[in-house]
């Protein structure tokens, strides 16, 4: 049941990540806003390297083949 947590995580981040991406497509210009944007969208990259080291191997077998 833990594991589900985090796979909840995975899955937040990951639609936090498309609705980023979106947001810096509709920018056009390299200003503060976009700066702003790709800065989030690093964060969350770092977030979820951090997570797939340290706890993707805690998963069972048959999920880590799934993610």
């Amino acid at each position: 049941m833990v594991y589900n947590y985090l796979l909840d995580l995975y899955q937040v981040l990951d639609e936090r990540k498309k609705h980023i991406e979106l947001q810096i497509g509709r920018l056009s210009d390299a200003g503060e806003k976009l700066r702003y944007q790709r800065g989030r969208l690093q964060a969350i990259d770092d977030f979820k390297g951090f997570l797939t080291s340290h706890y993707h191997a805690k998963l069972p077998r048959r999920l880590r083949t799934q993610l």
